[in-house]
């Protein structure tokens, strides 16, 4: 009965709609980086963590099970369609990466001759994430990163350092110097090594380990992501055949994801809060390790030689990210598009970029409309809104929200608007909650009213 139950689940060589293992390693790692983004959804939808999980556990047990990834990638697109741009990055990546992936299946349905040029997908992969890691450190580039008492290297560092002192740790003017610098360096520089075959193994090294120490942190989910991206700009697409050992490395990295997910829980009820990062992505870097030592220490980078049409998408890609990252310049939104950990500040009157003054690039004045809290009602402190300034179209949004979620709370609060000071007893009977569809795509972060920028996503 067992035999009978477990032999479509063994080994076997893949066929059917997707059959290249390139594409199924893809498919594989793409659900584990799902599976890591939504790692405390079990406390809003318990069913929907279930189902995550069986269908990451079907790649677990054999990667030509493509349609499992397939399935949670239809299953995390209703929720990143309801929260799209307002997610972090990572989640705004899948949720393009997905659509992609559900195109090209669609294309593969309807003609079963459907098929990309060997090399083609690696490029737009290389392409595209030297793009996205050149713009988290481009966005970096202004004084206040810079600067040793706010740069986000600080917070994120010493936390990663508290892990093996077990109490807070606060980094030094110079070593926060060396952070800064050793970010930009991993940002802007290393990933461009991607590009050529004699530097693509070390890059990609280096890069794995920059994730692996993230993970550590708050992480993993991030770091799940890029190693799907990683991988897809290390495959060589003209190989049609895939080893047992690297099937059963496959098999242990996804084992520890789908073990960290189903451990979320328990480590949430009985471990100390602070140390439940540590050891969800502790979970997690242990997978990672076992398998990218082994696909490493075996590659050997390919190429199919420069031709003109294979550059063109990847050529595209970067235009499309460079577009949504660059937006932030010319004042249609400064979150959720590469900005996150930057110290970046893009008011027209006191943008702070080393390279690109505001001033002169601004097109768009929403943040130039803006509304400072000076109270906000108490039953909505988790919103940390007091003291801040926040552009009229963004509080406008948050307001609305607020009062969807509480239909019998009297939110109150204290704003002060060009100038004149308003208390209000009831954002609901105000037109402080009117929006339009676009507000949402206006994403801002909150503005620190004066002195050097604190480090925000």
């Amino acid at each position: 009965m067992f035999d009978k139950f477990i032999r479509p689940f063994q080994s076997k060589t893949a066929a059917g709609l997707i059959s290249h293992p390139g594409y199924l390693m893809l498919l594989a790692f793409f659900n584990g980086a799902l599976l890591m983004n939504f790692h405390s959804m079990y406390r809003k939808d318990l069913v929907f963590s279930l189902v995550l999980i069986f269908f990451g556990t079907v790649s677990m047990i054999h990667i030509r099970h493509w349609w499992a990834a397939v399935a949670n990638c239809l299953l995390t697109l209703t929720y990143f369609w309801g929260k799209f741009p307002r997610m972090a990055n990572h989640s705004n990546l899948e949720f393009f990466i997905e659509i992609v992936i559900l195109g090209l299946l669609l294309a593969k349905v309807s003609n079963r001759n459907f098929r990309i040029p060997d090399g083609l997908i690696s490029r737009i992969f290389r392409f595209s994430l030297v793009t996205v890691y050149f713009y988290t450190g481009f966005h970096k580039l202004n004084t206040d990163f810079f600067n040793s008492s706010v740069s986000c290297v600080n917070d994120i560092n010493a936390y990663a350092f508290s892990i093996f002192t077990a109490k807070p740790v606060t980094l030094s003017p110079q070593l926060s110097s060396f952070f800064q610098y050793a970010t930009i360096f991993i940002e802007m520089v290393l990933p461009f090594g991607l590009l050529w075959n004699k530097t693509r193994k070390y890059s990609a090294m280096l890069l794995l380990l920059f994730h692996l120490y993230l993970g550590l942190t708050v992480f993993g989910d991030f770091s799940a992501l890029a190693c799907f991206l990683i991988l897809g700009c290390l495959i060589d697409f003209e190989r049609r055949s895939i080893d047992s050992g690297l099937i059963r490395h496959i098999r242990v990295y996804l084992a520890f994801i789908v073990t960290a997910s189903i451990a979320k829980p328990f480590l949430d009820k009985y471990i100390i809060a602070q140390e439940v990062p540590h050891l969800h992505g502790a979970l997690f870097n242990f997978g990672a390790l076992w398998f990218f030592a082994y696909y490493l220490r075996h590659y050997r980078a390919a190429d199919t030689g420069p031709r003109f049409r294979q550059y063109l998408i990847p050529a595209c890609c970067c235009v499309l990210i460079s577009l949504w990252s660059m937006k932030t310049y010319i004042g249609l939104g400064n979150s959720a598009n590469l900005t996150m950990f930057s110290n970046l500040v893009t008011e027209k009157s006191r943008s702070n970029h080393l390279l690109i003054d505001t001033r002169k690039t601004k097109i768009f004045k929403f943040e130039e409309d803006n509304i400072l809290v000076l109270k906000l009602d108490e039953r909505l402190q988790k919103e940390k809104a007091e003291g801040f300034i926040f552009p009229v179209t963004e509080f406008r949004y948050r307001a609305s929200n607020w009062v969807k979620a509480h239909p019998d709370w009297a939110i109150h609060c204290t704003i002060v608007h060009k100038s004149d000071t308003t208390v209000v007893t009831d954002l609901r009977k105000t037109g402080l909650i009117r929006t339009e569809w676009w507000y949402r795509y206006l994403n801002f972060r909150k503005i620190q009213p004066d002195g050097p920028c604190q480090c925000l996503w």
